[in-house]
């Protein structure tokens, strides 16, 4: 602002007005005054209010151009400055409270209140809720579950959350139960092999089942292990006997290839092995080498035959000891009599029970009568060695 001019407006301030209306009182003329006569006569002129009107609203006469330049607002009336909106009523004020729109019109960007969403942030889905098929699919297959939630946690997070959170579930479930599934099965296949490693060895599988092992430090079987013989489909043998005498007398032979295949070192033996005659009908043998040097099972000892009929398949007609034969009524009183005290005895809730005798003087040779029933003798085995 230029001596308290606005360059713009042309304003000025109250001082310089001021200033301006003295500095043209001092140049206009000084005003007739009444001549004495005229004051000692009372006589003087008198001035309408239309005059005197347009005598204060006639603009005094421009000053020289040094004074226009120097004061551009004299010979304006002198104004007080009053701020904007002053003479409103009542006075301009600002709102109290913040602005807050009409009924029906959307609140602006960024203000609490039903409106618009802010920019960038996604609208949720209208169906974005849990399921409950797609978790129960998630639990129990995770791999589907996992890909639904990665191709669905940005459309629908609600739902993928709660399908991730089933999968986790269901995976961890799912290793638990392999855990302990392989506890189990590992279980079962020791025993297993234990089992098949000690044929007579007799595992208590029953809750209720009754295990009663002779005490007695004598043996008091009636069975004479070193002259024990057995009538197969009428022909007699003796245990042991040559792999080549065995087939020769009875006519069965080892049926799978393998088998005959089979190489036994010094004191070696097999497990039972199906051998099968020219009518169809099975047995198993076992075989032994009772020699230092490694042979084949055909050149091997025949030391075990057994029988059994719960394979479903034709089978040998097989006499043993005191013509004990698979079929015959499972009893075992009647088994005491003819065989003597039993080494050990095993009965299970479900009818399976074992009866066998063991020979004192060679812990192999052995005689075991079986029922699946507990009334017919399914399955017979015998195994006799050569003395020492």
């Amino acid at each position: 602002m230029n001596d308290n001019v606005c360059p713009n407006c042309g304003y000025r301030e109250p001082e310089a007005q001021a200033a301006d209306a003295s500095e043209a009182a001092a140049t206009e003329p000084a005003a007739a005054e009444p001549s004495a006569a005229e004051a000692d006569s009372g006589i003087t002129e008198p001035v309408s209010s239309e005059a005197a009107a347009a005598e204060t609203t006639e603009p005094a006469a421009p000053g020289t151009a040094a004074q226009q330049t120097a004061a551009p607002n004299a010979g304006r009336p002198a104004q007080p400055y009053a701020a904007p909106y002053a003479g409103q009523t009542p006075p301009y004020a600002p709102p109290a409270q913040p602005y807050t729109p009409p009924a029906g019109q959307p609140y602006a960007y960024g203000q609490s209140g039903q409106g618009y969403a802010p920019y960038g942030a996604p609208a949720a889905a209208a169906d974005d809720k849990k399921s409950v098929g797609l978790n129960v699919l998630s639990f129990f297959f995770p791999v589907i579950g996992l890909i639904i939630y990665l191709a669905t946690k940005k459309d629908k997070p609600v739902r993928a959350k709660s399908m991730g959170k089933c999968a986790l579930a269901g995976f961890i479930v799912g290793i638990v139960l392999s855990i302990v599934m392989f506890i189990i099965s590992f279980t079962i296949g020791m025993r297993a092999l234990e089992e098949y490693a000690n044929p007579g060895l007799v595992l208590q599988d029953d809750a209720n089942a009754a295990f009663t092992p002779d005490t007695n430090s004598q043996n008091t079987s009636v069975l004479d292990w070193q002259n024990m013989t057995v009538v197969i489909d009428d022909v007699e043998i003796s245990l042991p006997c040559t792999y080549s005498e065995f087939t020769q007398k009875t006519g069965y032979v080892l049926e799978d290839s393998e088998n005959l295949a089979v190489q036994l070192a010094e004191y070696e033996y097999t497990f039972l092995m199906s051998a099968e005659n020219a009518a169809g009908q099975e047995m198993d043998i076992r075989c032994f080498n009772s020699g230092s040097a490694t042979v084949s099972v055909q050149e091997s000892l025949v030391v075990g035959v057994a029988v059994d009929a719960g394979w479903g398949d034709p089978v040998a007609d097989v006499a043993f000891p005191q013509n004990v034969k698979v079929g015959d009524v499972y009893d075992l009183n009647a088994f005491r009599e003819k065989f003597g005290e039993p080494e050990s005895t095993y009965t299970g809730d479900s009818g399976y029970a074992t009866v066998s005798w063991d020979d004192d003087n060679d812990v192999y040779n052995g005689f075991e009568i079986v029922t699946s029933d507990g009334q017919t003798v399914e399955e017979i085995s015998l195994d006799v060695y050569p003395a020492e």
